[in-house]
């Protein structure tokens, strides 16, 4: 019985998970909702979301939310900063769904 476990979960295909991203300490940014030259330079750096797990429907084109990001902690607090550019501006070139 635990051999035949053992060769299922051996076999089995998990994907794309698990995913990690790795925060190294940092200086401590000013959190004032702009990214300055060099604040985030000592961050760990992802982009894109072409191969992100949609939840509505999948990104095809890296125009298509274009992500650049930083992580980064100061030893108390984690720190992310998002550079997010789109085609398209939700509730304005599309119809509003998300009601409050």
């Amino acid at each position: 019985m635990i051999a035949a476990v053992w060769l299922l979960t051996a076999l089995s295909v998990a994907g794309e998970f698990p995913r990690e991203l790795r925060a190294y300490p940092g200086t401590t940014p000013q959190v004032d909702g702009k990214i300055s030259p060099g604040e985030y330079s000592d961050a760990t750096a992802f982009t894109g979301v072409l191969d992100w797990t949609p939840q509505f429907s999948k990104t095809t084109d890296p125009a298509d939310l274009a992500l650049k990001g930083w992580v980064k902690h100061d030893g108390k607090k984690l720190y992310f900063a998002f550079d997010i550019t789109d085609d398209v501006l939700y509730g304005i070139d599309t119809p509003r769904w998300l009601l409050w």
